[in-house]
């Protein structure tokens, strides 16, 4: 929950270790929507967002209030299933073939310069 791009900056979500029904997702998401709307920034408009909340109170403290909410516990998230799975394309990963890798690269605010652009394309020629 949380994540966020644009101009107040960058953040990828954060996972609150639940599990939710598809009979429960309705209720769930209306619950956050209404901590939100109880608890986020009134003060400032560019920190009117889920995920300054997230960042202030931590993941612990908006899921126990998430619980509190509802009345009931939430079940745990559980092991992720997915074999060998790139979660997030941030970072450096290896290719299908061994022996070549990509890179996943963040663009602040989705917005790249020439310059900026022909430094990643030398960068790609000098190590392949």
């Amino acid at each position: 929950a949380g994540g966020k791009l644009g101009s107040g900056g960058y953040r990828i979500a954060s996972p609150l270790n639940i599990f939710v029904r598809p009979e429960e997702v309705v209720e769930v998401c209306a619950e956050i929507i209404r901590l939100f709307r109880d608890h986020g920034c009134r003060e400032s408009r560019t920190q009117n967002r889920l995920a300054f909340l997230l960042e202030e109170w931590g993941e612990d403290r908006f899921r126990r209030a998430l619980v509190a909410r509802l009345g009931r516990p939430l079940n745990t998230a559980g092991q992720d299933q997915r074999q060998n799975e790139i979660k997030d394309h941030l970072g450096i990963y290896r290719q299908k073939n061994s022996r070549m890798n990509y890179v996943g690269l963040k663009v602040v605010v989705g917005r790249i310069h020439a310059e900026d652009l022909f430094q990643v394309a030398d960068l790609a020629h000098q190590y392949g």
